[in-house]
């Protein structure tokens, strides 16, 4: 699954190398002659070969004093010498740790053989490459060794994988950071995580934790064994001190706990329970849940079984209470339907923006708004709530199939008359347009070019939006993208709460020059250093100066919709819109 944020783009860099040839010459003089057969002579050929030897060593003798009197006292380098005057910092800081520093539990940094382990180098090097991004003001940023890059990209332990007695999944993939905790690497759209927790988010604490600590045969269990109690009688388990076990061994034995995450800089408490009712496909949709009616929906219409099962017996009885039909409140638009024939409401939950090569949310959408058509639906909710974001090419072309000029801006169409969608701004101010519907690379060529007039009512449209788009603070970066879009245009009403305000986009660079190898699960990967950085702002089509970027600020709805944030809240206000 391409999980990476906004667009993920990789620079590929290939220093070209010079190459010197050198002649060797023939050591051997090929010039035959006879010495003159006089001791004067031999002698004073004795005298020249010393003294040129002497004057050689002297020479040498100078160099090596000199090179050890800069490496001594520091030579003369200052930061006017740029580059390497920095490097040569850390080098020396790289020397203090190998010879000098003192480590209270050396046994987690070294090998068998009493070296220091290349994870724990890499860790360290990370680290400080990361300090130096994010001192820069930019909390994005991060350099990635090649375990955490390959983390990154592939997952690291799946918590979907775990085997457990709860049923249902957390739902993340994750890689463990010794010390500190888990850095969550993925989420799974159709799991118990999706919403609460984030890709790049710290857990490093979990608390309010409910689970077993002591299993049906009397053995304390993992998480029994790192379990500690705080002073008012709260029970915790901090993930950066766990002992001898694996994260994944403790949370088997949990079935709900507050997560408590580093996130941007901020410590934030998310509460997240196993088995909450996810997406039942009646056929295989992974970014697009959608409901135009009881017999016309992939949602779940069942209430969860979330009893815990050890050895084939049920320790107790547990469900959902609420189905997923029931937590989103579509009684309330089944109502609504059955009261307004000819002016029915459809749903679609769009949960990232993400795809690979075999399934992308752009396809899944369009296919969600064909079945959206035929249902007769005129109207549409676009929910966006705790929808984290993306890749751009797919937000820009979903934001292109639901948009209509109805707000008249000028300069915003290309040569095909596609809209613009979002303009990207680098830090030399060199801006990209982003236009609806276009290939950007031989990787999205399947796309299928489809405009608001092949599902709405333009007409309709001019008095009252045929959309509406709903929102809350975890709608981010490319649901923004798209959330701008609609507004600017006035294709859509925005209801709900304030976005979160990410108006910037990452990319990620690899080092290619310097790679390692080393074992997963006993089978050997090669992989390189990666910066993860900060490479874009974007902008709305109606900012055309570029002066209102939404970075920290997000994008609230009007009064009239603001400060939603239930779900019957939200139909009220859309039906009431329509009535």
């Amino acid at each position: 699954m391409d999980n990476k944020d906004f667009f993920d783009e990789e620079f590929d860099k290939v220093e070209e190398q010079n190459k010197r040839s050198q002649n060797n010459a023939d050591p051997f003089n090929t010039w035959n002659y006879e010495p003159r057969q006089n001791a004067t002579t031999t002698k004073t050929s004795h005298k020249k070969v010393w003294f040129i030897s002497l004057t050689c060593l002297a020479i040498v003798l100078c160099f090596v004093a000199g090179w050890v009197l800069c490496y001594v006292f520091g030579g003369t380098q200052t930061a006017s010498d740029g580059e390497s005057y920095y490097l040569g910092i850390l080098q020396q800081v790289m020397r203090t740790i190998d010879n000098d520093l003192y480590v209270t539990d050396m046994s987690k940094y070294v090998d068998a053989n009493g070296n220091w382990d290349q994870s724990a180098y890499n860790a360290a090097v990370a680290a400080a490459g990361t300090a130096m991004l994010q001192s820069l003001g930019d909390r994005f940023s991060r350099l990635m060794s090649p375990e955490q890059y390959f983390a990154y990209t592939y997952g690291g332990t799946t918590v979907s994988q775990i085997p457990s007695i709860y049923p249902g999944r957390f739902g993340v993939s994750f890689s463990e950071i010794s010390g500190v905790g888990i850095l969550v690497s993925a989420v799974s759209t159709d799991e118990a995580s999706y919403g609460r927790l984030f890709e790049d988010d710290l857990v490093f604490k979990l608390s309010g934790i409910v689970g077993t600590e002591v299993d049906v045969a009397g053995n304390t269990t993992a998480l029994g064994e790192v379990v500690r109690t705080d002073g008012e009688g709260n029970k915790y388990v901090a993930l950066g001190d766990i002992g001898k076990y694996e994260i994944s061994d403790i949370l088997q034995w949990v079935q709900s706990a507050t997560f408590h995450v580093l996130r941007d800089g901020n410590e934030v408490a998310v509460e997240v329970k196993r088995g909450q009712p996810s997406a039942s496909a009646s056929e295989t949709i992974n970014y697009v849940n959608y409901y135009f009616g009881a017999d016309n929906t992939n949602l779940s219409t069942a209430v969860a079984d979330l009893s815990p099962v050890q050895n084939g017996v049920k320790l107790y009885s547990y469900t959902s209470g609420k189905s997923t039909h029931e937590l989103l409140g579509l009684a309330s638009l089944d109502s609504f339907n059955a009261s307004h024939p000819n002016n029915k409401v459809g749903y679609i939950a769009l949960t990232e923006f993400s795809g690979d090569a075999t399934a992308n949310v752009d396809e899944q959408f369009v296919a969600a708004l064909q079945r959206f058509k035929a249902s007769g639906c005129k109207k549409l909710v676009l929910d966006l709530k705790g929808n984290p974001g993306g890749n751009v090419v797919y937000a820009v072309n979903i934001a292109g199939r639901l948009t209509y000029n109805f707000a008249n801006l000028k300069g915003v169409t290309d040569k095909n008359g596609e809209y613009k969608i979002t303009t990207l701004v680098n830090n030399k101010n060199k801006s990209i347009p982003y236009y609806c519907n276009t290939n950007y690379s031989d990787y999205y060529a399947n796309f299928t070019a489809t405009h608001y007039g092949d599902f709405f009512d333009a007409e309709s449209g001019k008095n009252k939006c045929n959309i509406a788009v709903w929102t809350d603070g975890n709608s981010a970066s490319a649901s923004e993208l798209v959330t701008g879009a609609l507004k600017d245009y006035g294709a859509a009403v925005q209801m709900g709460t304030c976005t979160y305000g990410k108006g910037i986009a990452q990319t990620i660079e690899t080092l290619n020059r310097y790679k390692q190898t080393f074992s997963v699960n006993g089978t050997s990967v090669t992989m390189p250093w990666a910066v993860y950085f900060t490479v874009d702002k974007y902008y709305t089509p109606a900012d055309s100066n570029f002066s209102n970027n939404l970075h920290g600020k997000g994008l609230t709805p009007g009064a009239e919709f603001n400060n939603l944030s239930t779900y019957g809240e939200l139909w009220t206000a859309a039906c009431n819109y329509w009535n």
